[in-house]
């Protein structure tokens, strides 16, 4: 996935908020990032944990910090493009998703893109389409059948 310190916290904190315990997750990771501030993956792991949580101002927060910290990790903007778009603010959304895309054509967000453009950004409509077929072919084309 990415390259960790302190792996083994951050496996057993991957395990735990697969498992639906997340006030316990929560409290891991805060104990972690408090412990490594400058942390790309605790801030990117809290963020997640506290949309699956339903905290989605902290998320945001927390999602913003993982990406401040490491701008070209494509994880935390694709997370904020989604937890976006959950919220109507669609162009916030493919903001998030465009500043992914600028740098790599990172699967997640080439689908997540095409969706945002295809059924949820206003403007022209035609225009919007267009620029969702092509991110969906990227899509296919990076991830074939």
């Amino acid at each position: 996935m990415f390259p960790m310190k302190d792996s083994c916290d951050l496996a057993r904190d991957q395990r735990m908020r697969r498992s639906s315990r997340t006030c316990c997750v929560r409290r891991e990771f805060a104990t972690f990032n408090v412990l490594h501030t400058n942390s790309y993956e605790g801030w990117l792991w809290i963020g997640l944990a506290q949309i699956h949580a339903q905290q989605t101002t902290d998320a945001e927060k927390s999602l913003a910090r993982a990406a401040q910290i490491n701008p070209r990790a494509p994880e935390a903007h694709n997370a904020l493009g989604v937890l976006h778009i959950r919220q109507k603010r669609v162009a916030d959304g493919v903001k998030s998703f465009s500043a992914v895309l600028q740098h790599t054509n990172y699967p997640p967000t080439l689908l997540n893109a095409a969706i945002a453009l295809h059924h949820h950004y206003p403007g022209r409509i035609a225009d919007n389409r267009k620029e969702a077929l092509l991110r969906y072919r990227k899509y296919i084309e990076a991830e074939p059948l």
